[in-house]
């Protein structure tokens, strides 16, 4: 008696449902005095955390249907239940890649191939974001932008309808610790009237390297240059290693091959 205000103890259930944030009204009322309310936001913690990571952050318009390879990943500590994510890009008519991804409980990620459109448009660097976001079934909907369950990346795709370097890789599956384990031919799409130098790549040099330079000769379209392996001394199972090719003018060409451990069976 004499008091003015009461606190009153509100209990959140733990329902382990990934769900939107929702905004809850509490009213207060008594007789003889004019009712009340107050809004607050409930902030689920059920939504699985994401991550999604690209092999390659650029890939040839002639990269096919595998051009690169991404994965997604459930962050370290979240919500460990099944889920299914769903794939979009920002630019259509760019890409192949599947509508969506799943992931079982306790399942920690899952790799995709991406693949790209050649088209045959003279249309430089595009820069495509790829979207993945969690279906929530709670509401038929998708994990808003800032929730933890909503992630991006950046895949550039460089045009080959201007001058363009393409790149191809015999064989494509190379074992470990060669000198010559492969080789990866530089073509160049416009007339061979001068020769062209050639600035080579890896992605990954403590799995395959190249030559820093080569140079395709006047009067030739293409030059072969021999693939070097590492033997890392690592058991670390097969690695996918991309191989870039750049000349000035140019768009840059952009192949990959599959570096396999010495102590596993290799394909020939």
């Amino acid at each position: 008696m004499g008091g003015t205000s009461v606190d009153v103890s509100v209990t959140l259930q733990q329902d382990n449902i990934p769900e939107l944030d929702i905004t809850v009204s509490i009213n207060a009322g008594a007789a003889g005095h004019t009712a009340t309310s107050a809004s607050s936001t409930l902030g689920d913690d059920d939504v699985p955390g994401l991550e999604l990571t690209l092999q390659t952050d650029t890939i040839s318009e002639a990269g096919g249907f595998v051009a690169t390879q991404a994965t997604l990943r459930r962050t370290v500590g979240s919500n460990p239940i099944a889920f299914t994510a769903s794939l979009s890009v920002n630019l259509t008519n760019t890409l192949f890649l599947p509508s969506g991804v799943s992931l079982a409980a306790g399942e920690t990620q899952k790799t995709f191939d991406i693949g790209v459109v050649d088209n045959s448009l003279v249309d430089g660097f595009r820069n495509v974001t790829i979207t993945a976001a969690l279906q929530l079934a709670s509401c038929g909907c998708s994990a808003p932008p800032a929730s933890a369950g909503f992630v991006t990346a950046v895949l550039t795709v460089a045009d080959n309808d201007g001058p363009a370097l393409s790149v191809s890789t015999i064989p494509t599956t190379l074992a470990e610790g060669l000198p010559s384990a492969g080789m990866l031919r530089v073509q160049r799409n416009t007339p061979g009237d001068v020769a062209l130098e050639v600035s080579l790549s890896s992605s990954n040099t403590n799995e395959a390297t190249l030559p820093a330079t080569a140079f395709i000769p006047m009067g030739a379209s293409f030059v072969d240059v021999p693939i070097t392996t590492v033997n890392d001394g690592v058991p670390d199972g097969s690695q996918q290693v991309y191989l870039n090719a750049a000349a000035a003018g140019f768009s840059p060409g952009i192949g990959w091959v599959l570096v396999t451990d010495i102590n596993k069976p290799d394909l020939r």
